[in-house]
């Protein structure tokens, strides 16, 4: 009998991991089937008439006409001019989708991946370097970039981009100095040649570990530290009330370009956070949510990794508390920048000063809404009426007594005695 058991009990055993490895193929059939699916409508003649369509319903028509899944990655819509409401025209006539899209992708910047059975739109690495919203003259810059062949490689960039290009105030700034590994990366270039503009910066940038982006009519180039510190003093708009923490971090990565790195645990350690910034920076956005929610950060080569304040392993140079904010006027639409101001920021006589005034405001604002008004003295007690006698008209006493005069009160509990003029 317990032979037979453990035989029935291996069969059960058998049988479920068969079970399981059928439910694990029958998986991956379906998502190879619905990826090679996309791939034949990516490939299959498509036409379509655009013309000012805004962006956002220029992703809809596509995905209904073409029976496609498209997913649009928020950030694509956070980098560019008009967001969500830039204009888009164009004509295709039985062009193939997959050139289609790239039509529309590549004026602004964009770029697609297939995930399973679904297209994703978003920025190209490119665009998302720029790290705020691009102008259009950035947008054509990028596009020539992109597009245009560099046949010759001289060393010097800013003389070989304004031949190539045809732009005479160009310029390329590059921040490192190392001219063994500039020489090196040279030597790269020319070997690849010829090829696009942007291939021959991403080669040169790889072997000087660099990074390049266009700002304004310009490429720069920069260690991808010194990027991640320069954005970190771009002012930004955020205004979240009890969200979690994840909507926030997801939204500074969008406005910044930084790439944010949550320890494992941290969304659950800290669910919800409130964040109000106008035009302050990422960086003293991030101090505001470590002072409220005890997240801190830390600056890598690649990212900014977040987790808990004094976690092991994390620790970071400890900074004076924030004590206030500054409002100050900012650029040319009269915005305002609000500076976060710290302790170490003011000297001792002005911090004690500050909190004299602050401590009164605070006394002033305790007597209006905490302590009760002071009682007022009691009343006196009312006095009760006088009961005055009805008025009689006067006649004469037998008595000899004199009327008594118009309006006087006689006392009630006084009792009249009456006399006589009899002689005893």
């Amino acid at each position: 009998m317990p032979r037979r058991t453990e035989h029935l009990h291996a069969r059960a055993a058998t049988l479920i991991f068969a079970a399981a490895a059928l439910l694990q193929g029958a998986t991956r059939a379906r998502a190879s089937s619905g990826s090679i699916a996309l791939q034949r409508r990516l490939d299959s003649p498509f036409s379509l008439r655009l013309h000012k369509t805004p962006l956002s319903a220029v992703f809809a028509d596509i995905a209904h006409k073409a029976g496609i899944s498209l997913e649009v990655e928020n950030s694509v819509y956070a980098a560019l001019p008009y967001g969500a409401t830039t204009r888009v025209s164009a004509t295709f006539r039985n062009a193939s989708l997959r050139s289609a899209i790239a039509e529309i992708l590549s004026p602004l910047g964009l770029r697609d991946a297939t995930s399973g059975s679904h297209l994703v739109i978003m920025p190209s690495p490119a665009l998302a370097r720029i790290g705020r919203r691009a102008t259009w003259n950035e947008l054509q810059l990028l596009q020539a970039i992109r597009r245009t062949q560099l046949s010759t490689f001289t060393g010097n960039w800013t003389a070989d981009l304004r031949r190539t290009l045809g732009r005479s105030k160009l310029t390329v700034q590059i921040a490192s100095n190392n001219t063994a590994r500039a020489a090196q990366a040279a030597a790269k270039v020319r070997a690849e040649l010829p090829t696009t503009i942007a291939q021959a910066l991403d080669t040169y940038a790889s072997a000087t570990h660099q990074l390049w982006f266009v700002r304004r009519d310009s490429v720069a180039m920069m260690s991808q530290h010194d990027w991640l510190q320069r954005q970190l003093q771009r002012p930004i708009v955020i205004h979240f009330s009890n969200v979690p923490l994840e909507t926030v971090v997801t939204r500074l990565g969008q406005l910044s370009g930084i790439r944010f790195k949550p320890d494992p645990g941290l969304y659950l350690a800290v669910p919800a956070v409130s964040v109000d910034s106008s035009n302050g920076t990422v960086q003293q956005t991030l101090d505001v949510l470590s002072g409220a929610a005890r997240i801190a950060y830390t600056v890598r080569r690649h990212y900014i990794l977040l987790h808990l304040a004094g976690k092991t392993g994390h620790a970071r140079a400890p900074r004076s508390a924030i004590i206030g904010t500054i409002s100050l006027p900012f650029g040319h639409d009269r915005g305002k920048l609000d500076l976060f101001l710290r302790r170490s920021d003011i000297s001792t006589s002005l911090y004690h000063a500050l909190q004299t005034h602050l401590h009164a405001a605070v006394k002033r604002l305790r007597r209006q809404l905490v302590e009760p008004p002071a009682a007022a003295a009691p009343a006196p007690p009312p006095t009760p009426p006088a009961i005055l006698p009805t008025p009689k008209k006067p006649h004469a006493s037998r008595t000899g007594g004199a009327p008594a005069a118009k309006g006087a009160a006689a006392t009630p509990t006084t009792p009249i005695v009456p006399h006589t003029n009899k002689k005893p």
